[in-house]
């Protein structure tokens, strides 16, 4: 009976060993395999993800046969989002083996299958060359606010691209890539799918008032646009009391070791510090971070990896904030550093700083970055809060604001255009009327 017993004890013992072996087993299995299985059950959200890129559209304008017919993909849309991905792909696949073309052959697509960038600013060709890895014997000097691509559309064409000055009218155009490249047929398709669901129409201006303006461009011609008014405020106050513990959580965000943070305040300012790194914050919403570089931290870049630097720095700083983008406005190299500027975007129109505010804080753009080096030396911003009021129509479209300025004896140097401006806090949507000497500015709502 003792014998009996032990037996099924030696069973049971090796039973339950085998047991926790092959649940061990299992569990390895599970660990080391089941990454690669996909899970049919799970369904994600799919974005269109844009490359870092100084070519930053405002506006794309599409067309299947050009002059009167393109339509208009304004920025902050996911169409627009999907036009500038496969616009770019393109460029980087065609660029570096496209041969420049002669003067002889130059001349702007205005007819057929084509999508044009429209920058907010003047690019130069260093910015393209480094971007898009461009020999510089391939791509003369010289700067560009429009870029034009026309696919290609059968076995026997290339894909051109023209690089357009629309101050000086001057026209680079480089041929390369074919038919069946991907990134070709994908951009193909997507215009032509789009042409036929935006609804807004555009014409070249040169075609429909030749030699009013001296600058080339776009002018809408149908639809009747809409806006609204709002408050930009200073993320730092409430009810125009200073809120000190929503000032530090925001400055202590660029900091990955708080412990070695120190705190001082230099009256209403908060300053945080390390070794490293320093904030300071205003309750106005005025920010500056100063960072001290070392070693190889000091070596140069090019201009597009100094970009890449920038907008990556943004992205991070403003990853939670809601209602306004940012756009890049300008840039300029001082010395061996590089300064980029940039403006907000507010309901797809461009908001650049308020003027009294460039005044007081020395600062031109809303957001300001210095590259030195490999890293940010300096990042200054509006720290601010946006609230959007019910949207109503516009009180005059483009065509009213052209009538009124030749009523009024008003020399107009390029179409009037839409943005917003802040003035004490308050948003405004006005037209932008740009004359030979001075700017001037209509409410549009």
């Amino acid at each position: 009976m003792i014998r009996l017993t032990d037996r099924k004890e030696w069973i049971l013992f090796w039973f339950i060993s085998w047991f926790l072996v092959a649940l061990a087993l299992f569990q390895i299995g599970r660990i080391f395999w089941a990454p690669l299985q996909k899970d049919t059950s799970a369904v994600t959200d799919e974005s269109v993800e844009v490359r870092s890129s100084m070519i930053s559209p405002k506006t794309i304008y599409i067309s299947l046969k050009g002059q009167t017919g393109f339509v208009g993909v304004p920025d902050g849309t996911g169409d627009h989002l999907e036009l500038l991905a496969e616009s770019l792909a393109l460029l980087h696949d065609v660029m570096p083996a496209s041969i420049l073309m002669t003067e002889e052959e130059s001349e702007l697509p205005l007819l057929g299958t084509v999508c044009c960038l429209d920058l907010p600013l003047s690019l130069g060709a260093e910015a393209i060359r480094a971007e898009m890895d461009v020999p510089e014997n391939r791509f003369p000097d010289g700067s560009f606010d429009q870029i034009w691509i026309v696919p290609a559309r059968s076995l026997t064409e290339d894909v051109r691209i023209c690089f357009y000055n629309t101050n000086d009218k001057t026209l680079r155009i480089s041929a390369g890539g074919s038919y069946t490249m991907e990134s070709n047929q994908s951009l193909l398709k997507t215009i032509v799918d789009l042409v036929h669901t935006v609804d807004t129409d555009y014409v070249w201006q040169e075609l429909a008032f030749p030699g009013v303006f001296p600058r080339d461009g776009f002018l809408q011609t149908e639809g009747r646009s809409s806006g609204t008014r709002g408050q930009i405020l200073s993320a730092f106050l409430q009810d125009e009391t200073m809120i000190e513990v929503r000032m530090r959580r925001y400055g202590m965000s660029f900091f990955d070791y708080p412990d070695t943070v120190s705190e001082k305040t230099l009256g209403e300012d908060l300053l945080l510090s390390n070794e490293k790194m320093t904030v300071r914050l205003s309750p106005d919403g005025h920010m500056v971070y100063v960072q001290t570089l070392t070693g190889d931290e000091k070596t140069p870049v090019g201009l597009s990896e100094a970009y890449d630097t920038a907008a990556a720095f943004i992205r991070k700083d403003m990853a939670s904030q809601s209602g306004i983008g940012w756009k890049l406005s300008g840039y300029e190299t001082i010395g061996e550093e590089t300064v980029f500027y940039f403006d907000y975007v507010i309901d797809g129109y461009l908001c650049p700083l308020d003027e009294s505010l460039q005044e007081e804080w020395s600062m031109p753009a809303p957001i300001v970055v210095t590259i030195s080096g490999s890293k940010v030396r300096r990042y200054e911003r509006f720290v601010c809060t946006v609230q959007m009021g019910e949207i109503s129509e516009l009180r005059y479209n483009w065509k009213e604001i052209m009538d009124r300025c030749a009523r009024e004896e008003i020399e107009v140097s390029e179409p009037p255009r839409l943005s917003y401006q802040m003035t004490h806090g308050q948003l405004f949507l006005v037209w932008t009327i740009k004359g030979p000497d001075e700017t001037l500015y209509y409410p549009a709502l």
